[in-house]
């Protein structure tokens, strides 16, 4: 049933099943609770409904606390999606499937309670750890990683912007998918060894200022810290064989492309630029400046790229706003798509080379889209936008 905060029913899980017709758990929580037509301070209990899945309270603003009783087996994806004041969870023995996301944007949660009776789930430090594997699914600004874990979750941590630190225990091998982007007031993070970090792991930590990567990390997915737009140091230990770091950008050393039908190496990139940040110096020596690799650095004024450079992926520095100048050396043969869209206050491009080799450059679509009205000068003259 629904209890206000003094415990008072007021209305129960049946009758709200009814009003909004059978199967209705999603309208429940989209038509009553979405429009908050109850005041601060709700309690939900959901229970009444044997093997039923739980799902469609996203946005209920209201909702302090949730305690699902026994019978409930299934926690879907965003069940819980941007409940902003949900402050604590109360999972049953027999729920036995908890979905992704289950409770993203929940960024007042603070209390992880599972019934430890559950045969797949337990909760420690305020984190749900499916016991299969020990992969941490869900935490909580409160969380503390547990010694033992192996793999943070997709998701896990997504949004909960009232997380200040994470350590991470040596047991840890796997970061996965988006597993703390928008945690914006994370301000430093350190990659242990044996670690792999996924795709959009760290994105978005806007108050992310220093990372370091250990000796021996393991893989670090090129969109790992897009869009980190505070960033100012990036280390990593000197004895690591996959990546370096030089003048604060994040370096991969080599990288294998395979082809799809044979399985045999069809080439290898090497000194490829993965991550720069506001205060880099691009070394000389990267010979490729990868996808995204400045996105969104709002705070980079310029930049130089050395002559060593053949290529600039696809936004690369796209979003970076207040890049007034750059250099570009004769080297580079390709610049992407949106390399450098909503680059809206450059004003300079220098080219080391004549106006002849700047349009010679193959340049992709959309490339210089939403920039300000730069000139490329020239060894032998201007070129307006």
């Amino acid at each position: 049933g629904l209890y206000d905060s003094n415990g008072k029913l007021i209305i129960s899980w049946g009758t709200l099943v009814k009003k909004c017709n059978a199967e209705a758990i999603k309208d429940v929580g989209e038509i009553i609770l979405s429009n908050n037509e109850f005041k601060n301070g709700v309690k939900l209990v959901i229970g009444e409904l044997n093997g039923s899945s739980v799902y469609g309270f996203a946005k209920c603003i209201n909702l302090e606390s949730v305690i699902i009783v026994e019978g409930i087996q299934h926690i879907e994806s965003y069940a819980f999606n941007n409940c902003a004041n949900l402050t604590s969870i109360t999972i049953p023995s027999s729920v036995t499937e908890i979905d992704r996301g289950a409770f993203n944007g929940c960024t007042n949660l603070a209390n992880i309670t599972v019934d430890e009776r559950n045969s797949n789930y337990r909760s420690e430090n305020n984190c749900i750890i499916k016991k299969e594997g020990n992969v941490l699914t869900h935490g909580c600004k409160n969380s503390v990683i547990p010694n033992g874990i192996e793999c943070i979750g997709a998701d896990a941590f997504y949004k909960c912007t009232d997380l200040a630190s994470i350590n991470f225990p040596d047991t840890v091998r796997n970061i996965g998918y988006n597993a703390f982007s928008s945690c914006t007031s994370l301000t430093s993070v350190t990659i242990p060894d044996g670690t792999s970090v996924g795709e959009f792991a760290f994105s978005n930590c806007t108050g992310l200022t220093s990372i370091t990567i250990s000796d021996n990390s393991g893989i670090i997915n090129e969109t790992a810290f897009r869009g980190c737009s505070n960033l100012k140091s990036v280390v990593v230990g000197k004895n690591n064989n996959i990546y370096r770091s030089d003048g604060n950008c994040l370096i991969q050393n080599d990288r294998i492309f395979y082809n799809s039908e044979t399985g045999k190496i069809d080439h290898i990139d090497s000194n490829i630029l993965i991550l720069g940040c506001q205060t880099s110096v691009i070394p000389e020596g990267v010979e490729i400046i990868d996808e995204g690799a400045f996105y969104n650095c709002t705070s980079l004024k310029n930049i130089t790229i050395p002559d060593s450079v053949t290529s600039i992926g696809y936004g690369a520095f796209s979003g970076c706003e207040s890049l007034t100048s750059i250099t570009i050396p004769d080297s580079v043969t390709s610049i992407g798509d949106y390399a450098f869209s909503s680059c809206k206050s450059l004003t300079s491009i220098t080219f080391n080379g004549t106006k002849e080799e700047w349009e010679a450059i193959e340049k992709y679509e959309d490339w210089n889209k939403n920039t300000g009205d730069y000139t490329v000068h020239c060894t032998d003259g201007d070129i307006q936008k």
